[in-house]
């Protein structure tokens, strides 16, 4: 097993670029690195050593290390754990309100290259327009987890002599019926969120401005389902 220091040691050097190379560092930086004495730090290289985790080669002054094919394997297996907590499939809930937007939604949605794109990802070309959202001041920071998940991505592209910005999409459902939850990449909004979907969700739950709702969004990237 891998301690802590240990592996922070195998962070440090992948920082460093030790992931696919050697890189000249000494004990003393890495223990300057990770908080600890350089005595430390030159024992957890050697432990290292002897476990096949890095790679050394000495030098004059400092020393060659790199990680072993089984170190990279540590920290790989470390970041899919974070990733699994993070983006792991569970459904965020966030609750507000119905409002009315500024009337963006209409055109963006139905530029050609956003409804072909949302037609291969997602499944359904979307109504022309989104409902949006405004969250209740309780679940805004929940958003931090939208914008760091990696979502269903819509590159940017050119169209109409202009450059249309690039979109995250997310599985979602409000009240109960299957929806998308759309994000431009370059979004500064923390209070709203956009939903598409392939009817107008206002009409298909009667909602009027100042409804509340409760959206489950889905963190993870999924394929589009099969057709029917």
């Amino acid at each position: 097993m891998v301690d802590p220091e240990e592996k922070e040691i195998l962070k440090q050097l992948a920082k460093l670029g030790g992931l696919h190379d050697f890189v000249y560092t000494s004990s003393g930086e890495l223990a300057e690195r990770i908080g600890v004495s350089q005595q430390t730090a030159s024992r957890k290289i050697l432990e290292l050593l002897d476990r096949g985790l890095i790679t050394r080669r000495m030098g004059t002054r400092k020393q060659l290390i790199r990680l072993s094919p089984t170190g990279v394997e540590v920290l790989r297996k470390e970041h899919a754990e974070y990733k699994a907590i993070f983006q792991g499939g569970e459904r965020v809930t966030f609750r507000g309100r119905v409002v009315t937007g500024l009337g963006e939604g209409q055109y963006y949605i139905s530029r050609e290259g956003y409804r072909r794109a949302f037609q291969q990802i997602l499944g359904f070309d979307p109504y022309p327009g989104t409902l949006n959202v405004e969250i209740d001041p309780i679940d805004r920071e929940k958003m931090g987890e939208l914008k760091e998940a990696e979502g269903l991505l819509i590159r940017e592209f050119q169209s109409e002599g202009r450059t249309f910005g690039a979109v995250k999409c997310f599985r979602a459902e409000i009240n109960g019926v299957e929806c998308s939850v759309i994000m431009p990449v370059r979004s500064h909004h923390v209070n709203i969120l956009e939903l598409i979907a392939p009817l107008r969700l206002r009409d298909k739950l009667n909602l009027q401005d100042g409804a509340e709702v409760a959206v489950q969004v889905v963190l993870t990237a999924a394929p589009a389902p099969p057709p029917e």
